[in-house]
C-alpha cells in the first residue's frame, strides 16, 4: 500500500484545514477508508494520546486523486472521555475568566461546559463551596419554560442555563467531575412555541450562535441587566433564547458551521432603515437592548424583527413595550420594529422596576437615516416633558417611579406635522396636577359623581364626612396609577344605610396634599 503518498496527501491537508477552519484543536481520525489509484484499500492512522484533548474529536476526510478530483465526507463526532477537574472555570477560557470567576452578591447565568458522568449539583458545586445552599451562602435555580417559574435543580445538565447567586467570595471558580465530549456535530434542544429557554454552551470552547429567524437570542445577563444578542456562546456561559415560531422547534448547537473545510466569513448585514436604541441605567440595574424604528422587510405586526422581553429573577429596571392587540403568548417586547412603508407612528413604552432606588438615566442613539423632514420625539408622561431626540436633546433623569405601576413613556416618529400634533393631543389628555373636581350633580339625589386626577402613581384616599367631621364612608383607599378617575357615591354610609338630607364633604388625599369639596344631598 502506498502509505507515504496517502500520509503526505491526506493527514497534512486535513490537519491544516481543520485547525484553520474552526480555530480549534480538532484532530485526525484514527481510522478511515479511501480509494487510492483506483484500487480499494485501507489506511490506518494512530493518534498519540497527547494529541487528543478534552474538547472532543471531530473528523472530516478529504480525498484527492491524481487528477485533482476530490470528495469530502460529512463531519463525524467521536466521543472523548476526560478525568475529574479537567473542566476548570479558572483556567478554561470562557465566560468568567475575564471577571476572575463568578462575582458575589449578584445573580448571574452559567452552565456546565461538558457532559458530566456524575451531574449531581452537590458534587459539582456544593463540594466546591463547602456549605449548604441558603439565602446568605449560595443558590442555584433552573428555569421552568412551561410555567415561567424557578426551582432548585438536582443536576447540572449539558446545554441548560442556570441562575446562580453566591455570597462567599468575590471570584468563584468550579472544577467539575469527570465527563465525556460528544455531539460536536449537533446538540439538539427542543423548544415549545413562543417560549423562553435558558440554555448553555455544552462544549468547552467558543461556539458560534448566529441563529436563524425562528429564534431570538442568545442574550446573557451580566449582573445588572440583559445584553444584546450575542454572536458567540462562551464556555460556562448561560443564555436566554426565545422560540419565535408558532410551532415547536429544535435548536441545534453545532461545532460545525457548515462544510468544515470550506467555511467562509460572512459580511455583516447593512441596516436598511432606521432604529432608535434606548437604554436605561440605574444604580444597580441596566437595560440596554431596546429599539424602536422602521426597517425594510418588517411589518406593522409581530415578526422576526421584534424582540421579546426576557425573564427576570430578582431586581431589575426594564423598558417594556406592551402589545396585547397582537394576540398570542408574546405581548411584551423589548424592541418593536415596524414597516418601512409607513412613516408616522407612536410607540408606547413602560419603565418597570423592582428593588431599584435612585435616579434612572435614559439614553438614546439613532442608527441609520430618517426620511427627510422626519423627527423622533420622546415624551415623559409623568413629568409632561418632551424631548426632540433628533435634535440631540437628552432626557432628564427619571425619578418618582414605583414598583406598583409602570412609568409611562411615548416615542412619536414621523413627519414634523404628525409628531407635533400627536404630542399636543397627549399633553391635552394628561393631568396637570393632583386634583379633586366638584361633584356632579350638586345638589344630588340619590347619587353623585366625583372625579380626581393623579400626575403620578401614589397612595390615595377619598372619604365622605358630615358637618361634625365624622367619617361616613370610604369611597377609595390604596395605590392608584397616574390618570383621571371617577367614583360614584350613592348617599349611603359604610354600613349601607342611607344618610339624611344635608351637607357633606368629600376629602381627597394624595402625596401629602388634601382637597375638599362641599356637597348637598336633597331628599
Amino acid at each position: 500500500m502506498p502509505t507515504n503518498k496517502a500520509d503526505d496527501r491526506i493527514p497534512v491537508r486535513l490537519r491544516d484545514a481543520l485547525d484553520g477552519g474552526l480555530g480549534l484543536a480538532l484532530r485526525i481520525a484514527n481510522y478511515f477508508r479511501i480509494m487510492l489509484e483506483g484500487d480499494p484499500g485501507e489506511y490506518s492512522y494512530t493518534i498519540p494520546g497527547s494529541d487528543i484533548g478534552f474538547t472532543g474529536l471531530l473528523v472530516q476526510i478529504k480525498a484527492v486523486d491524481g487528477a485533482n478530483n476530490d470528495t469530502l465526507t460529512v463531519p463525524l463526532s467521536v466521543p472523548v472521555s476526560y478525568p475529574a477537574e479537567t473542566l476548570d472555570s479558572g483556567t478554561l477560557p470562557g465566560m468568567f475568566t475575564s471577571t476572575n470567576g463568578i462575582p458575589d452578591s449578584t445573580w448571574r447565568l452559567f452552565s456546565a461546559p461538558g457532559f458530566l458522568t456524575n451531574s449531581s449539583l452537590s458534587l459539582n458545586i456544593g463540594d466546591e463551596l463547602g456549605v449548604e445552599s441558603g439565602d446568605f451562602t449560595w443558590k442555584v435555580f433552573a428555569f421552568n419554560s412551561n410555567t415561567g417559574s424557578y426551582a432548585a435543580p438536582s443536576n447540572l445538565l449539558a446545554g441548560v442555563g442556570y441562575w446562580i447567586n453566591q455570597r462567599l467570595k468575590s471570584g468563584l471558580n468550579f472544577k467539575l467531575t469527570a465527563g465525556q465530549s460528544k455531539d460536536l456535530d449537533g446538540f439538539e434542544i427542543d423548544m415549545e412555541p413562543e417560549t423562553w429557554y435558558l440554555i448553555g454552551n455544552p462544549f468547552p470552547f467558543d461556539l458560534s450562535s448566529t441563529f436563524d429567524g425562528r429564534f431570538f437570542g442568545p442574550i446573557t445577563y451580566d449582573g445588572s441587566g440583559w445584553s444584546a444578542e450575542q454572536g458567540t456562546m462562551e464556555p460556562w456561559g448561560g443564555y436566554a433564547v426565545y422560540n419565535r415560531s408558532l410551532d415547536a422547534e429544535t435548536l441545534i448547537l453545532s461545532a460545525v458551521p457548515g462544510p468544515l473545510l470550506l467555511a467562509k466569513a460572512t459580511e455583516p448585514e447593512q441596516l436598511d432603515g432606521w432604529l432608535m436604541h434606548l437604554a436605561v441605567k440605574g444604580e444597580y440595574y441596566t437595560d440596554i437592548a431596546n429599539s424602536i424604528g422602521r426597517i425594510k422587510g418588517a411589518s406593522e405586526q409581530l415578526d422576526r424583527f421584534d424582540a421579546p422581553e426576557p425573564p427576570f429573577i430578582d431586581g431589575y429596571i426594564t423598558l417594556v413595550m406592551e402589545r396585547p392587540e397582537w394576540g398570542g403568548n408574546l405581548t411584551a417586547l423589548s424592541s418593536d420594529i415596524r414597516s418601512w412603508e409607513e412613516t408616522d407612528g407612536t410607540w408606547d413604552l413602560q419603565l418597570r422596576t423592582k428593588n431599584s432606588t435612585g435616579p434612572i438615566a435614559l439614553t438614546t442613539q439613532l442608527e441609520g437615516d430618517l426620511p427627510a423632514g422626519n423627527k423622533v420625539v420622546l415624551m415623559d408622561l409623568q413629568q409632561r416633558a418632551v424631548y426632540d431626540l433628533t435634535a440631540g436633546e437628552v432626557p432628564a433623569a427619571i425619578t418618582g417611579y414605583s414598583e406598583r405601576y409602570p412609568y409611562y413613556l411615548k416615542v412619536m416618529a414621523g413627519s414634523a406635522e404628525y409628531v407635533d400634533q400627536a404630542v399636543d393631543e397627549v399633553l391635552a389628555q394628561l393631568p396637570v396636577d393632583f386634583a379633586l373636581a366638584q361633584n356632579y350633580p350638586n345638589p344630588f339625589n340619590p347619587t353623585t359623581r366625583l372625579q380626581y386626577s393623579l400626575i403620578r402613581p401614589a397612595p390615595v384616599s377619598l372619604k365622605i364626612y358630615n358637618l361634625l367631621g365624622q367619617e361616613i364612608t370610604t369611597l377609595y383607599e390604596g395605590w392608584q396609577d397616574l390618570g383621571r378617575f371617577e367614583v360614584v357615591w350613592d348617599g349611603r354610609d359604610r354600613y349601607g344605610n342611607g344618610v339624611a338630607t344635608g351637607i357633606y364633604f368629600a376629602v381627597f388625599r394624595a402625596q401629602g396634599r388634601m382637597y375638599t369639596r362641599k356637597m348637598l344631598l336633597l331628599k
